[in-house]
């Protein structure tokens, strides 16, 4: 993986930092070559399919991230999975009557979680039907919100933060393809920064069922779809997980959505492969905090040249104050 250095944004408070790298979700049967760990795959091995944009099937897309660029937010996350972009801010923990959560929503024992997602209408349909378009999209709004409030729900530990909510704002910025993984991936990373005690950290993983490039036609799963690929599916499912390697249960299913129908068989073997997806994605946030961490430290060090400013500020502020006495 390769990390591009960090960018400043308006406020002295908030800064950018980014990072890039490419994954792969190792399938059980075979661990991938050291080669395709490294960089994106050209070519594949005999009797591998490549898709059209050179991965293989069980290849993710290049993932990227921008973190606090919402000034007004206690923590934001902007992912980018090739070109499909979303933006997750989190707002809180705070009071209810400090928030816009209504305050009859209060709970004394848990955290109270909400979600809105906002999409980018699609200027395709016409406008005879706009008005269709309109309440499909409400209704696919409405969905995602539904499923991204339950797995950060489950995700946090709600005992520890009483009384007290918190807001999840998800804003696409562009869909080609995976948008709810994406989605989730955004809101897993927002919600680590913003310090919120959690029970592991959320990844997510897309996966679908479409025909491919080999000769016998069979349906074969696809990871990490493009939007074109979503379109020719089968099905397709997203599944998120909760990852804790200190807990018994390292990887906990929160949650599935599927589009299409899939048989028990396939169900099983694409959860396996969003499972090993989502393991990759947890590597890359530690990747991202351990990296985000050591530039706090290198920038807030008290090497000797800054000690020895500090002595001659506090020196000349005990002559100032000694020459007003």
């Amino acid at each position: 993986s390769s990390s591009s250095s960090s960018s400043s944004s308006s406020s002295s408070s908030s800064r950018l930092f980014s990072t890039t790298t490419t994954l792969l979700a190792m399938s059980p049967k075979r661990a991938p070559p050291k080669e395709e760990e490294e960089k994106r795959p050209t070519s594949a091995p005999r009797g591998r399919v490549v898709r059209e944009d050179g991965r293989l099937l069980d290849t993710l897309r290049t993932q990227h991230c921008v973190l606090n660029t919402i000034t007004r937010s206690n923590a934001s996350c902007e992912w980018h999975s090739d070109e499909t972009k979303v933006l997750a801010g989190i707002q809180g923990p705070r009071e209810l009557h400090l928030s816009s959560l209504s305050q009859n929503k209060e709970d004394g024992e848990r955290l109270v979680v909400e979600c809105y997602c906002k999409l980018v209408p699609d200027d395709s349909s016409s406008t005879n039907e706009f008005d269709d378009r309109l309440k499909e999209e409400k209704e696919t709004e409405i969905t995602m919100e539904r499923f991204i409030k339950s797995c950060a729900k489950a995700a946090i530990e709600l005992e520890k933060n009483a009384s007290l909510g918190v807001i999840v704002s998800i804003q696409e910025l562009k869909n080609d393809g995976s948008f709810l993984s994406s989605a989730l991936n955004a809101c897993g990373l927002a919600l680590i920064l913003s310090g919120i005690e959690m029970k592991g950290w959320m990844c997510s993983a897309t996966a679908c069922l479409m025909k491919t490039g080999e000769e016998d036609g069979k349906l074969s799963l696809v990871l990490d779809p493009t939007r074109e690929e979503e379109t020719q599916a089968k099905a397709s499912m997203t599944c998120a997980f909760l990852i804790n390697e200190e807990t018994e249960d390292k990887t906990i299913l929160l949650g599935t959505k599927m589009r299409g129908k899939m048989t028990e068989m396939e169900v099983f073997e694409c959860v396996a492969l969003c499972r090993d997806a989502a393991t990759s994605v947890c590597k890359y946030f530690d990747q991202v905090l351990t990296l985000r961490e050591r530039e706090f430290e290198e920038r807030y060090r008290l090497t000797d040249e800054k000690m020895q400013m500090f002595k001659k500020m506090m020196e000349s502020i005990a002559e100032k104050t000694k020459a007003v006495k």
